[in-house]
């Protein structure tokens, strides 16, 4: 029997980060900006705003002023589901409130050619936290987790010629992570808690450029660069506790990874200003692999968390249609494909693989210095993750994840 339990025990801690990492797989499970979340984030050809910093720098060349973006921000529900993800019969279902302020950012005019920018984007956000108990074998689980990530940075675009900008921007990119998982298992008498925190600073450029076909059809190139690694620290602790035994493991000072991968995108646009516009962007990220938090504790032992991320594509399409003067209504399709490896038992600490899909929709109030606009974000996904079998074997199993996001945005031209 202690062998027995112990084994379990060993499969559980490879089982676990497999869901509670579930999006960390995924480049676009929301849609940042203030435009840009209503259209589905398709303005690599078009934007000329603050999110012209994130999406392609070389669209600050064509902002009309100096602009300051007072706030973008996402409220919403976020839900997941795996079966068997616990246990044998014993299925993950996890629902979560999260609050975004996904934007923030100004615009100074320098000229008609140049304009630079401060900004702020929070574009990678989840929050969950569950209280389960399957009182008949006696197993409880409690686990919370909190991962957010923060690009902070100036920008600036500028105009080479009437028809061609170009435009740079260098971001800080701060990821603060932290997660903690408890279980209880009577009929075997054990209990396990892990505790995991760490932060990362690590630094990216995302290159620009937007070319005009004539006074409607524009053509958009936006190049980021893989993040080079500045500093960051994290701990970690593990305790099990049984009739027998009782151990803990700590990392007292873990070093840390937060590398995002080479990505290109390129958009064609176009637009009649103040009547219609619609854009496509495609996007394709590239490979890469790292360990996100890896240290010796203090029996010498190390631990670590490994993510491999495999190359994707995601498109981005949306339009807008002014129905009055100065009112928008904003629609968008994007898509948000994992690069998480296919599920696996065998390596079962990287993310759920999930394909998601996404819809946006909104509204927009433009008056000669002011924006308004509100909308929404929904995501839905479908794919696998490792589970249980009823002979206690991990197996691939179906998993489902949804987000659902009201946005609220404003600008201030002066």
């Amino acid at each position: 029997m202690k062998y027995r339990y112990v084994f379990l025990v060993f499969l559980f801690i490879l089982l676990v980060p497999c869901f509670l990492n579930a999006g960390d797989g995924n480049y676009q499970n929301y849609i940042i900006g203030e435009r840009a979340a209503g259209m589905g984030g398709a303005v690599t050809a078009l934007c000329r705003s603050v999110d012209s910093c994130f999406y392609n720098p070389a669209g600050l060349a064509f902002a009309p002023g100096s602009t300051i973006s007072l706030s973008a921000s996402l409220y919403g529900f976020y839900h997941f589901e795996s079966e068997d993800g616990w246990f044998p019969d014993e299925d993950v279902d996890i629902d979560s409130f999260i609050t975004i302020p996904s934007t923030v950012g100004s615009i100074w005019k320098l000229s008609e050619d140049a304009s630079i920018a401060v900004s702020a984007f929070i574009p990678d956000r989840s929050s969950s936290n569950d209280l389960e108990a399957f009182t008949t074998p006696g197993h409880y689980y409690k686990y919370n987790k909190d991962d957010q990530t923060l690009w902070l940075g100036p920008s600036i675009g500028y105009l080479l010629i009437p028809d061609l900008s170009v435009g740079v921007s260098v971001f800080g990119v701060y990821r603060t992570f932290s997660q903690f998982r408890d279980f209880f298992w009577g009929n075997y008498g054990y209990s396990l808690s892990e505790d995991i925190k760490y932060n990362d600073l690590s630094l990216l450029m995302v290159l620009g450029a937007r070319y005009q076909l004539g006074e409607r059809w524009s053509l958009g190139l936006r190049v980021q660069s893989p993040t080079v690694h500045l500093t960051g620290d994290g701990k970690y602790l593990l305790k099990d506790v049984s009739s027998t035994v009782t151990r803990a493991s700590y990392v007292d000072s873990g070093e840390t990874r937060n590398k995002l991968p080479t990505s290109l995108t390129a958009g064609i646009g176009y637009q009649v200003p103040r009547c219609y516009a619609f854009g496509f962007d495609i996007s394709y990220h590239f490979p890469t692999s790292f360990n996100r938090f890896q240290g010796t504790d203090q029996f010498g032992t190390t631990w670590y968390y490994r993510l491999r991320r495999e190359g994707t594509v995601d498109v981005n399409l949306g339009g807008e249609y002014y129905f009055l003067d100065r009112y928008a209504l904003r629609l968008g399709f994007f898509t948000s494909r994992s690069s998480a490896p296919d599920a696996d038992p065998t390596t079962s600490w990287y993310p759920a693989h999930i394909n998601k899909y996404g819809i946006t929709a909104g509204i927009a109030r433009e008056t000669e210095h002011t924006t308004l606009a509100l909308g929404v974000n929904y995501v839905r996904g479908s794919g696998k993750a490792v589970g249980w079998k009823n002979t206690r074997e991990m197996e691939v199993v179906d998993a489902n994840e949804s987000y659902l996001y009201v946005f609220l945005a404003s600008s201030y031209l002066f």
